[in-house]
């Protein structure tokens, strides 16, 4: 059963009862939790994948431009790898905001 996108309380509650009608289904609550919990660490996997992914991309092309170089002597390698073992998704999103626009302000010097 999917999860309706807006719910006000009243459907909300509905949508619990229909999932759970008897005290004895409420069993079924911390499978289906552990199973959402997977669900989130498979995706914030996925994600701290990709961005690594980037990362690495962007590093070679930082190698390449010649006007991308101050880059990584302004401390953003420190930044990526302080983000890295925090492996925290907001820490990330800073950074790779933050790196965007110093590559973009580069890129553009150089037309």
């Amino acid at each position: 059963m999917s999860v309706p996108r807006s719910m006000d309380k009243s459907s909300s509650l509905e949508y619990i009862n229909q999932m759970f009608p008897t005290e004895a289904s409420l069993s079924g609550v911390e499978p289906l939790m552990q199973k959402i919990h997977c669900e989130i660490r498979r995706m914030d996997a996925s994600i701290l994948g990709a961005v690594r992914q980037q990362l690495l991309k962007l590093k070679k092309w930082c190698k390449v431009e010649l006007y991308a170089a101050p880059v990584m002597d302004i401390g953003w390698s420190k930044l990526a790898e302080r983000c890295l073992r925090r492996e925290k998704l907001s820490c990330w999103v800073i950074f790779c905001r933050r790196l965007c626009c110093s590559v973009s302000s580069f890129y553009l010097r150089r037309l």
